[in-house]
């Protein structure tokens, strides 16, 4: 099976500070990635670069085989979503937050509107100003807006740090339900070993800007070959 992403020899320089070097990584059609690491590692730098919201200094990004360098086709960005750690909503009501990734895209399906909202448990909330929310709901309908487009690749930035045991529960149901129904290819940052163990298949392990391991997601926890990566797993201390 062909990639959906490709990475070739990546990197990307704040000056002359290397944020990110990945030598070569593929994601697959329907794959859940899990990338951990410690803060600042370049995780999310890796995020934004697969959601084309930055371009690395160096190194390729293949999308289907096309060499997302250059200039990208507005459908193919259409085909990518993102959700942040910290989600920002419009000025809407929930329903209308919900739905304004299909209006923009000249679509109007109510039905997938209110399936979303019963998914993500902010169907009684429908009514309600996004700006209002509490932060698990705002992660809730911020994910709700992101799957109700029904995207090839969902990319999840801690999407459920900080949040409480039935908010996680919540988010996590829905992002598996994405992968198993709508084959979605989900690249999932998170430093929650366990929720990595319940989501992913592969695994990632991004320290000091450097992809130090990939893998299957038990191979690469129960069994790691990576010496930095085994002392991240195992309490997060390393040299």
């Amino acid at each position: 099976m062909n990639p959906i992403y490709r990475l070739e020899q990546l990197e990307r320089r704040f000056g002359q500070r290397r944020v990110l070097h990945v030598p070569e990584l593929e994601v697959h059609p329907g794959e859940c990635l899990g990338v951990i690491g410690p803060s600042g590692a370049g995780k999310t730098t890796l995020l934004r670069i697969l959601a084309l919201l930055d371009r690395p200094t160096s190194g390729t990004v293949l999308y289907q085989g096309t060499n997302l360098n250059g200039s990208t086709p507005v459908a193919t960005r259409r085909e990518i979503t993102m959700v942040f750690q910290r989600a920002a909503l419009l000025d809407q009501t929930v329903k209308q937050t919900v739905d304004y990734g299909l209006k923009i895209r000249g679509l109007e399906a109510p039905e997938r509107v209110q399936a979303m909202l019963e998914l993500l448990a902010v169907d009684h909330l429908a009514d309600q100003l996004a700006l209002t929310l509490s932060g698990g709901e705002v992660q809730r309908v911020a994910m709700a807006r992101a799957l109700v487009i029904q995207p090839r690749v969902l990319l999840l930035d801690e999407p459920t740090a900080n949040l409480d045991p039935d908010n996680v529960r919540v988010l996590e149901q829905a992002i598996a339900r994405a992968k198993s129904e709508l084959n979605t290819t989900i690249v999932l940052v998170s430093h929650n070993l366990n929720q990595v163990r319940r989501l992913a298949d592969n695994l990632g392990c991004i320290i000091d800007g450097e992809l130090a391991e990939h893998g299957p997601i038990e191979q690469n926890i129960t069994n790691p070959q990576n010496e930095r990566l085994r002392a991240f797993i195992q309490g997060g201390i390393y040299t």
